[in-house]
């Protein structure tokens, strides 16, 4: 081996990827489980800020994080270069090459996020960047420490890849890995679908009576006179958030006693006492524009495109959406600027504080009853049809 330290130096960088790729893994645990005052170190401005890069539909691929991928990534580099470095066991002769232009692919994946990030999401993450920097780093010092060609190294790769599969149960070994890769995926990503509904015992145990209760007063969509009524304290760039308003949006077609009540609870200090930091950026402002949409009888799609799109939220796009829709912008400038408006949102927040929301979403049964588990649209609607049981047997 002619470049000992060069390979040493690849096992060292791909480690540093594991460790960025982890730092990652675990902001988007905290966003997507929208714990509460959550601010990861690289939350720096609206242009800077690994939250909302994490909140996009970017952040994860056939429903498992990119972080999570790039940790097995950066493991199997790792590995590759230590078993050169040391001449462990039956090691694969042309792993430099192959590291190389897996560096190479690295790179070419890496400014295609990087597009993503400022076109797409407008804001750039800096624990992103720094994976952007140890793919090239791996990508050139693979290359150094090669001993063939760019070229040659390519060729052999193929000609390796050709002779492996020359023989047929080689073949049959890589369909069936390649098969419980795309199963365990699958299986990821569809979890949802093939949950089992909860008990009726647990549903009715993690109900909480309030008093007094909260207001049902905001946005509604569904039957305004149906018999049971879910307000639900949401934040526009919370994922869960975004989930349940498409469920509940279902859920209100199926169920028509179903009325839903949208209440505000945006996790940013701007608006919102209850957090210390910044947190989610544009959260105010989106609540203020979709009450204000509201008041022109266009919450429902001014809301779906702000969820649709709250990895990339700005006050310009919103502008964008809300003539789109049709709202009078006049109307909606005077009604931002309304003190009304204001107090609307205020109050919501003041409920949410009093009756002690850890975060976001949470679900109020007829304002009355504090839902204290998950809110997702398959716990709801198992919710909703128990609670249209009890008040039919009471009639």
């Amino acid at each position: 081996m002619k470049h000992p330290r060069l390979v040493l130096a690849l096992a060292l960088v791909a480690v540093c990827g594991i460790l960025v790729s982890a730092d990652l893994l675990v902001i988007k645990y905290h966003v997507d489980a929208g714990t509460e005052g959550y601010r990861s170190h690289c939350n720096l401005s609206a242009e800077v800020n690994c939250d909302r890069v994490a909140a996009s539909e970017w952040s994860t691929l056939f429903g498992v994080p990119i972080a999570a991928f790039g940790m097995l990534f950066y493991a199997l580099i790792a590995m590759l270069a230590v078993q050169v470095r040391w001449r462990i066991g039956n090691y694969y002769p042309r792993a430099i090459e192959l590291i190389a232009w897996l560096g190479v692919a690295s790179m070419l994946y890496s400014a295609l996020l990087a597009w993503v990030s400022h076109a797409v999401i407008g804001t750039f993450c800096l624990m992103c960047m720094a994976l952007y920097a140890v793919n090239l780093a791996l990508t050139v010092l693979a290359f150094w420490a090669s001993e063939t060609s760019i070229v040659k190294g390519l060729v052999f790769l193929f000609k390796d890849l050709r002779e492996y599969c020359s023989a047929p149960y080689r073949v049959l070994s890589l369909v069936f890995a390649a098969a419980a890769v795309a199963s365990a995926l699958y299986y990821t990503s569809a979890a949802e679908a093939f949950r089992k509904p909860p008990t009726v015992e647990n549903l009715t145990q993690n109900l909480s009576e309030i008093d007094p209760p909260v207001s049902l007063d905001g946005p509604t969509f569904g039957n305004k006179d149906g018999k049971v009524t879910l307000a639900v304290f949401s934040d526009f760039e919370c994922t869960h958030c975004k989930a349940l308003d498409e469920g509940l949006r279902s859920l209100v077609v199926r169920i028509p006693d179903l009325k839903v009540v949208h209440k505000d609870f945006p996790l940013d200090n701007a608006c919102n006492p209850s957090l210390k930091q910044p947190n989610n950026l544009w959260a105010c402002k989106a609540a203020i524009m979709s009450r204000c949409a509201d008041n022109q009888g266009k919450f429902l799609e001014f809301s779906k495109e702000v969820f649709n799109n709250q990895g990339s939220l700005d006050e310009t796009k919103m502008r964008k959406w809300a003539a789109e829709i049709g709202l009078d912008m006049n109307r909606l400038n005077a009604c931002m600027s309304s003190e009304q408006t204001e107090k609307a949102i205020r109050s919501d927040i003041d409920e949410g504080i009093r009756i002690g929301i850890p975060g976001t979403p949470v679900v109020v049964v007829d304002g009355k009853y504090l839902y204290n588990g998950g809110a997702d649209a398959l716990v709801m609607e198992q919710l909703v049809l128990k609670r249209l049981e009890v008040l039919s047997s009471r009639m």
